[in-house]
């Protein structure tokens, strides 16, 4: 399409849209220049994946390190497939650059080190850190792997795997159907009575079911019956010994959690240091209220020959100590009828 302005208008907004014109249709002439020299080639898409892959370094402990050192030889190799065109020392310093602590030590003992092939560095980590189990040590660590106390479904069956896996390693024809052993050894060692049962069932019904197949199985159950779930896990978890019920009633009490088990002892070292004073106090309070209000033992009844009373308070006859008519020469009041039975008169 060809737009053509009067350039004889000295309109600034036509001189504004004809620049703009301009300047598109330039672009427009290279963008097609660019396709037209594209057009005898050959048109591909390449997609650049990166050479370097992270890996964990390896320092020889299991424990620390989560694998052996087949294992980290497995992820080397993968990587160094890629490095075809990587010199022999080039690989060597891959190799070096992820060990460490007592792995890189033993590589430097044994190599003085000097560079040596991949192989040979293969060699030296295999015969340091091998698992130095028997057969028989692996087949019963196998055997006796239990779903721990808060191990969830996957990674207890990621520990059963791995310990036939040691055995599979070192003794391939000690264990006859490695997929049936593997799914028998999940069921066994569930934790939840209720779900072993449960899964023990479902493989009476399905015997070439897989350890993947029974292991859904559990989750769904674990899902559908989380009150059965809730409740053993609660059990599991009570407390026995007496510290950690002090520390149990401290959390109900106070509502908040103590920073640790001994400071909640502490705390109740002290509260029973107090309660034991204030029950000494109470103690030798009611001694000293018994002592003080202790009533004196009354002297006995007198009686005259002929029958008649002995006051105790006046000793004369005729009439009882709560009779007496010297209890009424208190404040105020006289007896007036000392000689007789008149009665006191007031002042």
């Amino acid at each position: 399409m060809d737009v053509s302005i009067n350039l004889e208008s000295e309109d600034p907004i036509q001189v504004d849209i004809q620049a703009q014109l301009t300047k598109l249709r330039e672009e427009h002439e290279r963008a097609m220049a660019t396709i037209a020299g594209l057009r005898g080639e050959d048109n591909r898409s390449y997609v650049y994946i990166s050479r370097e892959r992270h890996i964990a370094p390896f320092s020889g402990d299991l424990e620390k390190d989560g694998r052996s050192v087949d294992n980290f030889i497995e992820e080397i190799e993968r990587v160094l497939r890629t490095m075809a065109n990587r010199s022999a020392h080039d690989k060597y310093d891959f190799v070096m650059s992820l060990l460490k602590g007592s792995a890189l030590e033993e590589v430097r003992l044994c190599t003085d080190d000097k560079p040596i092939l991949v192989e040979d560095l293969y060699k030296h980590l295999r015969e340091a850190f091998t698992d130095k189990r028997s057969v028989p040590q692996l087949l019963h660590d196998f055997y006796s792997c239990k779903q721990r106390e808060g191990e969830d479904i996957l990674d207890y069956s990621h520990a059963v795997r791995k310990a036939l896996q040691q055995v599979v390693k070192r003794s391939p024809t000690s264990i006859s159907n490695v997929q049936v052993a593997l799914r028998d050894q999940f069921v066994e060692g569930i934790r939840e009575p209720t779900l072993r049962r449960e899964l023990r069932r479902y493989v009476r019904g399905k015997p070439a079911s897989t350890m993947v197949e029974v292991r859904e199985e559990a989750s769904l159950w674990t899902m559908e019956e989380p009150s059965a779930h809730a409740k053993s896990t609660k059990s599991k978890s009570r407390v026995s010994d007496q510290g950690d019920e002090a520390y149990c009633a401290a959390v109900g009490a106070s509502g908040q959690n103590p920073m640790s088990l001994n400071d909640v002892l502490k705390v109740v070292s002290e509260q029973g240091k107090q309660i034991n004073e204030l029950t000494q106090a109470i103690k030798d309070l009611t001694t000293q209220t018994a002592t003080t209000s202790r009533v004196q033992p009354r002297a006995p009844l007198r009686f005259t020959q002929d029958g008649k009373p002995i006051c105790l308070k006046c000793q004369k006859e005729g009439h009882i100590a709560k009779e007496c008519p010297q209890k009424y020469k208190v404040r105020g009041v006289v007896n007036s009828g000392a000689q007789g039975n008149d009665p006191p008169q007031l002042l």
